[in-house]
């Protein structure tokens, strides 16, 4: 199922459904999941809900080698020449399974920093923020 509700500055998209397994196929015991996207014109915030507290989001940061990036407990901040990304995680584990470094390809043609949020109590939630310098 899928909804949407359009409000002057913000756009939420709401769906629910099942997730498949790593091969795209939907396992006997289906992981559900209620997950709502809001898009604003500076930030995205992600929220999710699930049955399985093994879910996690994988989120490719577009980044350059000589862009520096901080980390916190839970926040990671990339500096870039006329703006800052800030992905802020609110529920769940922020992972950084290679750390800063920027891997190849995880966005097609591109350099990023591969960021995994993993559920915590079955509930993800993150916000990307774009801050102009």
């Amino acid at each position: 199922m899928m909804s949407y509700q359009d409000t002057p500055g913000e756009y939420t998209v709401h769906v629910q459904g099942h997730l498949p397994d790593i091969n795209h196929a939907l396992p006997a015991k289906r992981t559900t999941h209620e997950s709502r996207y809001t898009f604003r014109e500076d930030n995205f915030r992600f929220k999710a809900d699930v049955s399985d507290s093994r879910v996690f989001y994988q989120c490719p940061l577009i980044s350059k080698a000589e862009e520096s990036a901080l980390l916190s407990e839970n926040r990671l901040i990339i500096k870039k020449e006329l703006s800052e990304i800030i992905l802020t995680v609110e529920q769940g584990h922020l992972l950084l399974p290679h750390g800063l470094e920027r891997c190849y390809n995880l966005a097609p043609g591109l350099q990023a920093i591969k960021a995994v949020i993993a559920s915590k109590d079955s509930q993800i939630c993150f916000h990307l923020k774009v801050n102009k310098l």
